[in-house]
């Protein structure tokens, strides 16, 4: 994921909006890329120097009407889980069309056990998380890996 200050932002870079930005999309080392863009509702970190084997991302539907209680809820899984879970990143994001609303989760976790931990009841949150979704969300998981532009913490 990237962050942009604003739209403008990001149509000042030109080019088409759904093709990825910045040097690494100018590398050429993405094949296959797609960029979609959320407003940005919720950002947690566990520091800089936590470390992660694990990235989630869930794009969820969600039921009309309900969308200011799912955040509060993710809100307050963040609190829960990134003390005692493993959960050390996350970014909520959330688009809004004629359609309804949708929101992107992108979670970092510790190691892959600890995710399956804290979905042992299907979602994260377990099963009251459920209720938000107005169909399955769509969740892919990628291995995670260190973009440090430090090269003394890289060795």
């Amino acid at each position: 994921t990237s962050l942009w200050p604003s739209a403008e932002a990001v149509l000042a870079q030109g080019g088409d909006v759904s093709e990825p930005r910045g040097r690494l999309a100018a590398s050429g080392l993405l094949r296959d890329a797609r960029a979609q863009h959320y407003e940005l509702v919720l950002e947690g970190s566990a520091g800089p120097m936590a470390r992660c084997e694990l990235v989630r991302l869930s794009s969820i539907e969600l039921v009309a009407r309900r969308s200011s209680a799912f955040y509060e809820h993710v809100r307050q899984l963040w609190d829960e889980l990134s003390r005692d879970v493993g959960l050390v990143a996350l970014r909520v994001g959330r688009r809004v069309s004629a359609d309804g609303e949708q929101a992107v989760v992108v979670s970092a976790w510790e190691t892959g056990a600890m995710l399956d931990g804290a979905t042992s009841g299907g979602f994260v949150g377990g099963a009251e998380m459920g209720t938000f979704y107005a169909s399955p969300p769509v969740i892919e998981h990628f291995t995670a890996l260190s973009l440090d532009p430090d090269p003394e913490r890289r060795a």
